[in-house]
Order: structure tokens, then C-alpha cells, then sequence
């Protein structure tokens, strides 16, 4: 009896994965709370199969509800019971994840959010996922105006994975949080600090400069903020971003300065004139 339930489960488990590849989810839905309830009326009797085929619903569900229908609370509710009953499994890593995520993104609960980050490092702090994980949570303490944890997380970071490769990338978010608490000096600090250790990569170099320029900006120093500006030009994702904050700065720079100054600083000399 046991050998049947469990292949008609399996069954079922397979039914729910065309019916998703169909798109069919309200029919995925149904199929799935029947096999759970089904399933579950072994008690706590389950075997060790039965738990896995629990575990597999369990997930399905929470994706079913989280991604298809969009109905959050029974994601949540589904993923929850998923952490309770099967906390160390890699299901219960991503279900942590996706919840981060649903309040983050789709319930505007950072603070929820920073809590399920909390927990993934907590519960896996081995996985390779890890350092992505604190720096996300340093983003996201940034956003919730907590700049001095979010410092506090970048040692976090640097202390336990000091020769990561996203080490310089969490650096970088000390100079921001001095910029965004309006702290110029001390993220101008930071910035020229960090551009000197990441000479080997561009990209952050321009993201650096870019801020830099701005900090500048900041205390009214348009012509090392123009500096910046044209430095990170070349590499910066957003380009148009960057030739607005130039343009801006050369206007700021005209009224005092004529614009053949400005100019000649970042262009090639002209070549001299042939003898006659």
C-alpha cells in the first residue's frame, strides 16, 4: 500500500511538471494541494521517501504561488513550512532567498528582507553563495538608511573572505554610505583609496570615479569632479548619465572660467604649424 501511494504521488509530481511547461498553474495548483494533503495523511509516520516527495511539493507550491499566481501570503506560508520541516536542505537555501526577495521586491518590507538575509548566513554560511548574500545585505541596509551596520557588514565581509573577489566591490559601499549621509570628505577618502586597488578593473574603477566626481561636486570642486567624469566616461554602464554630469560641470565651471580652458584640458594639443 505504501510502494502505491508513493508512485501515485510521484505520479502526480509528474503531472504537476507538464502542466507547468504547459503553463497551466491554477491546474498545477490544485494538483499539488491534493498531493500534499494526500501526502500527509501519513503523520508523522512518513518515510524517508514521503518526506522527499513532501519536500519537492512543498517547493513546487512555493514557486506556483511566488512566480505564477503572485498570491505572496500562500508563498510565504508554503516556503515557511518548507524551513520549519527541512531547514538544511538546498531547498530550504533558496526558499530563504525567494522570501528575501518577495519582501524586498514585492511587499516593500526591507526590514523582513534583511531578516531572511540574517538567516541564510546564518544557516548556510558555507555555501558558495555566501559572500554574495552579505553583500546583498549591506545593500540593503544602505537602502534602509542604516549606514554605520552597513559598514559594520563590509568588515563582516572583509573579515571572513578577505581575498574575495567582490572585496573591492564591498569596499566600495563604505564611500557610499559617507556620500549618502552627506559625509564628502570621508567618501572622497574612501573613493581615492579604493581607485588605487582597483586599477585591475576597469569597470569598478569607472563606478568609482563616477562618485568620486560626484563627491567632489558635493564641496565645489567642479573642475576635479569634471576630472572624474571624464575618467569614468569610457567604462561607466550609463554613459548618458555620466555626459550630463558633464555637462552640468562645464557649465558650472563657464562662469567663472572661459570655455576654451575648460576644453583644452581634455584634448590633444593641437600639432604645430609647418616651417615656412
Amino acid at each position: 500500500v505504501l510502494s502505491q501511494c508513493q508512485g501515485e504521488i510521484a505520479s502526480g509530481i509528474a503531472r504537476v511538471n507538464t502542466l507547468l511547461y504547459q503553463q497551466d498553474y491554477i491546474e498545477a495548483e490544485i494538483l499539488l494541494t491534493k498531493l500534499k494533503a494526500q501526502i500527509e495523511r501519513a503523520g508523522p509516520k512518513r518515510s524517508a521517501s514521503q518526506e522527499e516527495q513532501r519536500l519537492i511539493i512543498l517547493d513546487r507550491l512555493g514557486k506556483v504561488y511566488a512566480i505564477y499566481l503572485r498570491n505572496y501570503k500562500k508563498a510565504i506560508d508554503h516556503y515557511e513550512l518548507l524551513i520549519r520541516d527541512y531547514p538544511t536542505t538546498n531547498e530550504a537555501f533558496r526558499a530563504r532567498k525567494v522570501l528575501a526577495d518577495l519582501y524586498h521586491y514585492k511587499l516593500d518590507n526591507i526590514e523582513a528582507a534583511i531578516s531572511q538575509y540574517r538567516k541564510i548566513l546564518e544557516d548556510f554560511p558555507k555555501k558558495s553563495e555566501a559572500p554574495e548574500m552579505q553583500l546583498g545585505l549591506v545593500r540593503l541596509y544602505i537602502e534602509n538608511k542604516d549606514f554605520a551596520q552597513a559598514r559594520s557588514d563590509v568588515q563582516t565581509f572583509l573579515n571572513m573572505w578577505p581575498n574575495h573577489k567582490l572585496g573591492l566591490h564591498a569596499e566600495f559601499q563604505i564611500g557610499m554610505t559617507y556620500y549618502l549621509e552627506n559625509r564628502y570628505s570621508e567618501a572622497i577618502t574612501s573613493f581615492e583609496e579604493l581607485l588605487a586597488k582597483a586599477t585591475k578593473d576597469p569597470d569598478l574603477s569607472a563606478l568609482i570615479s563616477f562618485e568620486l566626481g560626484n563627491s567632489y561636486e558635493a564641496i565645489d570642486q567642479p573642475q576635479k569632479a569634471l576630472e572624474q567624469f571624464y575618467a569614468c566616461l569610457a567604462k561607466h554602464p550609463n554613459p548618458l548619465l555620466v555626459q550630463r554630469r558633464i555637462r552640468r560641470t562645464r557649465k558650472r565651471i563657464r562662469q567663472v572660467r572661459p570655455a576654451t580652458q575648460i576644453y583644452s584640458q581634455y584634448t590633444a594639443p593641437a600639432s604645430p604649424a609647418p616651417a615656412a
